[in-house]
């Protein structure tokens, strides 16, 4: 019979994540040894007194290491976990012995399921954020879980309610557990898992580079748009070339580099331009110049497409 630790991240005596510890034991009666992990003593993680290991971690890495799995239930304290359940974990991932990284931690691989209860979030937050700190620690997680939104009867009585979907849920959390005991199960149930989270990640972020590539290129538009309008260069044909003849050579050379880059002024008169963007010819009516001037440090140009 395989041997399940329960761990509860709530210290309070009626706590509602241990009254779910409990309804979730009577499903695993029979079919599995359960026992509750006692963390209460752990000190706070400090590498100072990480050497000799103190009593307290030591018998808890001792539990830790005899169970074939972790079933975790913890409340959500500030949009994450509690501190001593971070604390826990903390300690579980340090090395047995000084400076031995290469070793496996006694939580490396070990196969682990979270639910919680808590308010309208259903403990959610909490729980993404501890099973990304688990799967860091390398331990497996198992995908499906279960949060429970708490009943408003809840907080006056101090007992836990289960709806029949909550219910359905944690039946079937437990029997998804117990078959991750079997390793095809539970390598390929951590597979899929890991290649939707790589393919949505890869798709968001698909997503996000190519609205900042188009708001981009909208940006780069207008720039050279600007630079091929805002001028006062006369357009020329030499020899099939176009010549640029401005007041200033500044002028001249960024319409010039504006030509480089697809906007091309080819025409122009005293209140029109016209500019071949690509392939196609585009003409802007001059309303209205500010010619530039040494306090300004700039020449602007109001024009309307025509």
């Amino acid at each position: 019979m395989k041997k399940v630790l329960f761990i509860v991240g709530s210290m309070r005596e009626k706590s509602f994540n241990r009254q779910l510890a409990k309804k979730a034991e009577t499903l695993l009666e029979g079919r599995a040894e359960v026992k509750y992990l006692d963390y209460a003593d752990l000190p706070w993680m400090n590498q100072d007194k990480e050497f000799p290991v103190p009593a307290a971690v030591a018998r808890v890495r001792e539990e830790i290491t005899s169970a074939d799995g972790l079933w975790i239930f913890t409340p959500e304290y500030n949009f994450s976990y509690p501190g001593h359940v971070k604390n826990l974990l903390d300690w579980l991932s340090r090395p047995v012995k000084p400076m031995d990284y290469g070793t496996p931690t006694c939580i490396n691989g070990k196969k682990v399921t979270v639910s919680g209860a808590g308010g309208k979030a259903a403990t959610v937050n909490c729980r993404q954020k501890l099973t990304e700190l688990l799967e860091f620690l390398k331990a497996d997680v198992l995908p499906l879980q279960t949060g429970i939104a708490l009943q408003p009867e809840c907080w006056t009585t101090d007992t836990l309610i289960l709806t029949d979907e909550d219910q359905r849920n944690l039946v079937t959390e437990a029997e998804t557990f117990l078959k991750a005991f079997h390793e095809n199960y539970f390598v390929n149930e951590i597979a899929k898992k890991r290649k939707y989270i790589k393919e949505n990640k890869y798709r968001k972020k698909m997503k996000k580079y190519l609205n900042e590539m188009e708001e981009s290129i909208n940006i780069l538009d207008e720039f050279w748009k600007a630079i091929a309008l805002t001028n006062e260069c006369m357009v020329s044909e030499v020899d099939g070339e176009l010549k640029y003849l401005g007041t200033s050579p500044d002028d001249n050379e960024l319409v010039k580099t504006a030509n480089g880059q697809g906007y091309k002024l080819f025409k122009t008169s005293i209140n029109k331009k016209m500019v071949l963007i690509g392939e196609e010819e585009v003409s802007f009516e001059i309303l209205h110049v500010l010619g530039f001037s040494s306090e300004r440090k700039r020449m602007s140009t109001q024009g309307a497409r025509s």
